[in-house]
């Protein structure tokens, strides 16, 4: 990144009309020599690279000369027009500054045209009409310098020399400032448009990372709160199974309870009972292990509960009439004395 100002040939663009140089004697060439040797000095350039391009004496006899124009725009880095009103009135002059505002436009910059209003152009004076007309409108937006009061005046003369010095001061101060060329602004756009796309790609990684992450964190969650409902219903669960069992156990001792109650106030009252024969309803209430007497002279009665069991000793024990060992089958309850 650099100036215009530091090209290696730096070519500025003089348009004028041929019939007003013509007209006064060469005035108008005498004005461009006059800025060429003025602004050559305040960018220290020389004959070699530097050019105030001027058609009369670039376009040889022969030449098309809209194509030389068109090679000389794609070549200049300002544009002094010439404003008069041959020169608004001449296609060839509008041809150049439509030329170079597109040459300006190649160039990034929207300040390299520097009119001279020389001689005058009434609609210049009136805004309304100004911005009517593409060429007067682009003059009059760019801040114009009036050297109409100039006209009949040698160039050679210090007030006029001195207005030149400031025109191509104002010119130098411009072509000065930073400047990217087409082929940097290229590349920059070139590189910023790598960037961009690395940050937009960045980005969607990014955004599909942090997507992963959420689904992520979104399954662990559900897993999380499944695995919470699973052991919340295992607790409650096992709450319950202690509970049954609890009452359960409950049932079964508070069932043995009045078993053994039942029992005990049976018994109670067996032994309690006087000694008499048993009642039909007494004789159905009757459990093995139960005892009884029906008479005072009967001997005392236990209940013995239906079964089998083994009657005899085992071989080698016990006398020989109780040999062989067999089983006995009780097939109904009976009772016995004690």
């Amino acid at each position: 990144m650099g100036s215009l100002a530091q090209l290696p040939e730096l070519v500025g663009f003089f348009s004028y009309s041929r019939e007003d140089d013509e007209a006064f004697r060469g005035s108008l060439s005498a004005l461009r020599d006059a800025i060429q040797r003025d602004l050559s000095a305040q960018l220290g350039r020389t004959k070699r690279n530097f050019r105030l391009w001027q058609d009369q004496v670039a376009i040889a006899p022969g030449k098309m000369w809209e194509s030389q124009i068109a090679k000389a725009v794609e070549e200049a880095a300002f544009f002094i027009p010439i404003v008069t009103p041959r020169a608004v009135a001449s296609k060839h002059c509008k041809f150049e500054f439509e030329s170079f505002l597109a040459r300006e436009r190649a160039l990034g910059r929207n300040d390299l045209v520097f009119p001279i209003h020389y001689i005058l152009v009434p609609a210049l004076l009136d805004e309304a009409e100004w911005r009517s007309d593409p060429v007067l409108s682009i003059v009059a937006k760019r801040q114009y310098v009036d050297w109409r009061p100039y006209r009949h005046v040698s160039v050679d003369t210090p007030a006029f020399g001195q207005e030149i010095d400031r025109f191509c001061g104002k010119i130098a101060e411009t072509l000065r400032e930073r400047w990217t060329s087409p082929e940097e602004r290229r590349q920059l756009e070139a590189e910023a448009n790598r960037r961009a796309e690395e940050e937009r790609v960045r980005q969607g990684a990014e955004a599909e990372r942090l997507a992963e992450e959420r689904e992520r964190l979104r399954l662990q969650a559900i897993a999380q709160k499944r695995a919470e409902e699973e052991t919340r219903k295992r607790e409650q669960a096992e709450a319950t199974r202690r509970a049954e069992d609890k009452e359960h156990a409950r049932q079964e001792a508070e069932a043995k309870r009045q078993a053994e109650e039942r029992e005990r106030l049976h018994k109670e009252a067996l032994a309690n009972r006087r000694a008499a024969p048993l009642t039909a309803a007494e004789e159905r209430a009757l459990m093995p292990g139960d005892y009884f007497k029906e008479g005072a002279d009967c001997p005392e009665m236990i209940v013995v509960p239906a079964g089998r069991f083994m009657m005899g000793s085992p071989t080698g024990q016990g006398h020989d009439n109780e040999r062989p060992r067999h089983e006995v089958t009780i097939e109904t309850r009976y009772r016995s004395s004690r």
